[in-house]
């Protein structure tokens, strides 16, 4: 386009470029600039002319790319640390640490994190050098533990804090190496191996991906050390009195654990190091070789029998380590220690075979008698000829015999326990005779108990019993005068008798002493008119339940009954004494006007809700023992809780109110997560779940830690002083 003397040519990327012309026209193209051919009128110019506008053209696009380069470009090259343009994969990273990260971490040891450095790496073009990788100084570095609740891992000393190291299990040596932000063209290897100390761990390296890789080992100590030989071993079996023990399988000694691992260079390592095959082996005389058990069956107490073990490395310590050809095992297990002898060190000296050879006599089987509440003249035998207090004799493994109980007049025999008279024992029958399997050395004791028909029991008391319906009379022997029932323990005639199911105490009877019933299940009972007074543990460890209940006589000054549960009038507030369930009965809410609870108020009982109240209200010892309770409600006014106390329950939260000033031991239950207490309590105070007790110079004093609450680590908050 041509305009006054001008020509104008429209340029490809936008608005017009303006050209003088002064001369002949001439035929013009723009080739070198924005290769558009220019199309117009063309006027005629000097060639010279041309030229000369054509430079001026070439050195204003040159002026042009120079801008953005200076206002662009440049910037952004001067945050680059380095342009490695062919790039780079590494492929192997060295790592060392300033301290030696061999020494043992046993439980409540404190952690001493060593400092890492990254000594050498090599890679596919060696380009790569170590200025070019980082380590992560964060949360995960050094020594690691475990966090169950988010499931990531954390240093034992971050933040400059050392941390006890209570799980070596589970503890990980952990690093970070990543390529930062302002180097390019470096990468990780998906094989890239990766070395501490020397020692290769490369099959623990995870998450090697483009510019960032981390890499750690579950092990605790001793994997990451120069090269030792392992001397000597204790391997530590399930605790026993005494051990091999006549009553055990041959495979229940599958697991074992080194308690300690002591190597050449005078340190010591942990059990991760080693792996372990156990079996037992019994001798053949046939082949005059020893063959391996096969069987859960199979017993190991014949005389000459074998414990076998052979001990390895860990495949992925075997660069480190090997084991000494005069390697020293010791076996240990309760008291009992025992050396083990070396059988073999193979020639790589990674594995051992070791051995024990165990020589018993016969099972010792032994019968006893036992008395529950009155002692007899009740006799035990073996051969229903010969009858004694009790008796031992020599059997045959795998073989069976018979163990025969003869009760004393008066009495009855009631059931076989094993190994143990008390509640402990296992009931293995109630049969005479009863054929037992010999299956090492036991101890049977035949559980004898007087007869429940008519007897006397405390002063003045008289009894009688009436099996078809389960009711016991207790009565004045001499009629006019007080009566007072009461019994050793355990020696009560109605000691844990299940036919017992009714009880009625006749007037007469003035007081209750202690334990007339004991470990009974009652369904009622009924109290007279003359009852003035009983003692806490007159129904000890009884549980009531039913359709029935306590019930008192008329004209008894001194108790009353509410919903089938017993209550002692009392001038300063009256006492539950026991609490009666009855059927269908789930949820329970202290009466108004009881403000004490007695010994043993719930034994047995199981509630899924109790709530505890009223003013002023407090607990006697086992006030909450041996029951079942799902879930606690304690309200205001409540001033104690229980000493002494154990159940279960289902609460994982508990708050105290602002009223209670004595907690006993009533938190003493793992199911407890959290404690928290009203904000207005004048004595205690929750910070995240942790019970504190206000002093009186404005510190804390720790009360209770929930049991419930599993951390690795516990800070204790500022301003605590103590720990009660």
């Amino acid at each position: 386009m041509v305009s006054n003397g001008y020509f104008y040519a429209k340029s490809p990327f936008s608005g017009f470029f303006l050209l003088n012309y002064k001369s002949e026209m001439i035929e013009y193209k723009w080739r070198l600039l924005f290769k558009e051919e220019l199309t117009g009128e063309v006027l005629t110019n000097s060639e010279g002319r041309e030229r000369r506008m054509e430079k001026k053209r070439k050195a204003l696009l040159i002026t042009l790319m120079t801008a953005v380069m200076v206002l662009f470009i440049v910037p952004w090259l001067g945050d680059i640390k380095e342009v490695n343009a062919a790039g780079d994969v590494v492929t192997r990273i060295d790592l060392e640490t300033t301290n030696d990260v061999n020494e043992p971490f046993y439980e409540y040891q404190y952690v001493d994190q060593p400092e890492i450095f990254i000594t050498g790496i090599e890679s596919e073009n060696g380009t790569a050098r170590i200025s070019d990788l980082e380590l992560n100084e964060s949360e995960r570095y050094g020594w690691c533990w475990h966090d169950d609740y988010d499931g990531e891992w954390y240093s034992y000393a971050f933040d400059g804090v050392l941390n006890l190291y209570y799980t070596p299990g589970e503890s990980r040596f952990y690093a970070e190496i990543y390529v930062p932000d302002d180097t390019l063209g470096i990468t990780f290897a998906n094989n890239c191996e990766v070395y501490v100390n020397g020692i290769c761990m490369t099959d623990d390296f995870s998450d090697p991906s483009d510019d960032d890789v981390t890499f750690h080992f579950s092990q605790t100590a001793a994997h990451i050390s120069s090269k030792d030989v392992i001397e000597e071993i204790d391997l530590n079996f399930s605790s026993r009195d005494s051990w091999p023990c006549a009553d055990m399988k041959v495979n229940q000694y599958k697991y074992v654990e080194a308690t300690r691992v002591k190597l050449s260079s005078g340190k010591m390592a942990d059990d991760g190091l080693l792996e372990y095959k156990i079996s037992w082996s019994y001798y053949n005389s046939g082949t005059d070789s020893y063959i391996t058990y096969t069987g859960y069956n199979d017993v190991f107490f014949i005389n000459g029998n074998r414990l076998n073990i052979k001990i390895s490395i860990n495949d992925n310590m075997k660069g480190g380590y090997k084991i000494s050809d005069s390697l020293k095992v010791n076996i240990r297990c309760g008291t009992q220690n025992s050396n083990m002898y070396l059988d073999s060190v193979d020639s790589d000296k990674l594995a051992a075979m070791v051995s024990y050879y165990y020589y018993a006599s016969e099972p010792l089987i032994s019968i006893v008698t036992w008395d529950t509440n009155v002692d007899s003249e009740s006799k035990v035998s073996f051969d229903n000829i010969t009858w004694k207090d009790s008796d031992n004799k020599y059997q045959t493994l795998t073989t069976s015999f018979k163990i025969y109980a003869k009760a004393d007049t008066g009495f009855e025999f009631v059931e076989w326990r094993k190994n143990s008279y008390g509640p402990d024992g296992e009931v293995v029958g109630n049969t005479s005779p009863l054929t037992v399997t010999c299956e090492g050395d036991a101890t049977y004791y035949a559980i004898f108990r007087k007869k429940l028909t008519t007897g006397t029991i405390g002063t003045n008391t008289s009894y009688s019993f009436d099996e078809s319906t389960g009711t016991v009379r207790l009565y004045p022997t001499e009629p006019g005068q007080d009566a007072k029932p009461y019994a050793e323990y355990e020696k009560t005639p109605f000691y844990k008798d299940p036919k017992v199911k009714h009880v009625i105490f006749e007037e007469g009877i003035t007081e209750l002493g202690s334990y007339i019933f004991l470990e009974n299940t009652i369904e009622s009972v009924e109290l007279p008119a003359s009852l003035t007074s009983l003692v806490y543990d007159s129904l000890r460890d009884c549980t009531f339940c039913g359709n029935e209940g306590f019930s008192v006589a008329s004209g008894n000054q001194f108790f009353t009954t509410k919903d089938g549960s017993l209550i002692e009038k009392r001038s300063s507030g009256d006492k539950l004494c026991w609490f009666y369930q009855k059927t269908g009965v789930t949820e329970y809410e202290i009466p108004d006007g009881i403000n004490y609870i007695g010994h043993g108020c719930f034994y047995g009982n199981k509630l899924d809700k109790l709530v505890i109240k009223n003013e002023g209200l407090t607990f006697s010892a086992y006030g909450i023992f041996s029951c079942n309770i799902k879930h606690f409600e304690i309200r205001e006014g409540v001033k104690g809780l229980p000493s002494i106390s154990y159940y279960k329950t289902e609460v994982k939260s508990i708050t105290l109110p602002s009223t209670l000033e004595e907690v006993g031991d009533f938190l003493d239950n793992s199911a407890y997560h959290n404690i928290y207490v009203s904000e207005d309590n004048p004595k205690y105070k929750s910070i995240s779940g942790v019970l504190f007790e206000k002093k009186t110079d404005g510190s804390l004093a720790l009360e209770k830690y929930p049991e419930g609450k599993y951390l690795i680590t516990y800070r204790v908050p500022d301003g605590v002083s103590e720990i009660n």
